[in-house]
């Protein structure tokens, strides 16, 4: 019956135990694939910088090894980003590694596949606003500046200021144009990345303590004095020695 008895509180308590687990098991997996998204952004970071048009990709075929840090992986990983996104993709990275963080942290920032679907619109903005910046082609970029689709979204926009047929008004227009698509880009990335007030917050605050301050100013050390000889105690003239008198003699009443 004893053996029973203690045996009760534990068949009460395993199904917690499991919940307790199973919730443990969530946030490491959470934390983990976190880690790889920032692992993904550093890595693409490299490839996207260490980028070499002469390395085997989707677009030149060579024979020789890559030239990129990450090898064959960043030579294809970078060369598809920057021919469909051209040099705007490098702005996937932040979204990426801000969602990763936020995973390590556990953190509620939104689904990540939302984000990323908001950020490729904010991209290709950002690429027409570059491709109509340069037309022509550019040395080491598959697909110039702003890509397969940014190039696309820019020679619609010609194509559109193009009927208009006055150049005086098609020149300002398409400036006004190329600012609303590069501001318009930028914004729905800041929408992409929906960034909390407690990140903002621990962002102005690591910028706050990593200002320079200016110094303190030093105190400047006192000039020491020379030493003050010791001044001498005033004699004490005595004119008469000091008496003792004798003690009084004590009468009790009723002695003669």
């Amino acid at each position: 019956m004893a053996t029973v008895a203690q045996r009760a509180p534990k068949r009460d308590l395993e199904p917690h135990w499991r919940d307790t687990l199973a919730a443990s098991m969530r946030r490491f997996a959470r934390r983990c694939v976190g880690a790889g998204l920032v692992g993904l952004s550093v890595a693409l970071a490299l490839a996207l910088a260490t980028h070499n048009s002469t390395d085997p990709s989707f677009t030149t075929a060579a024979g020789g090894p890559p030239v990129n840090w990450l090898g064959g992986f960043g030579a294809y990983a970078s060369d598809l980003l920057l021919l469909l996104f051209g040099a705007a993709s490098a702005l996937f990275l932040p979204v990426t590694a801000l969602a990763g963080i936020r995973m390590m942290r556990e953190t509620h920032g939104g689904h990540f596949g939302r984000a990323l679907l908001i950020a490729s619109l904010g991209v290709i903005l950002v690429g027409v606003a570059l491709g109509l910046i340069r037309w022509s082609g550019v040395s080491g970029l598959p697909a110039a500046w702003g890509g397969a689709l940014g190039l696309g979204g820019a020679h619609a926009v010609d194509t559109g200021l193009s009927l208009i047929g006055n150049p005086s008004i098609a020149g300002p227009l398409r400036l006004t144009l190329l600012a609303l698509f590069a501001i318009g880009g930028l914004a729905v990335l800041w929408i992409a990345c929906a960034v909390g007030e407690d990140e903002r917050a621990w962002v102005s605050g690591f910028f706050r303590n990593a200002a320079p301050r200016p110094p303190r100013k030093s105190r400047e050390p006192r000039a020491e004095s020379s030493p003050v000889p010791p001044r001498s105690r005033p004699a004490v003239a005595v004119t008469a020695t000091c008496r003792r008198c004798p003690p009084a003699s004590r009468r009790f009443p009723g002695e003669a």
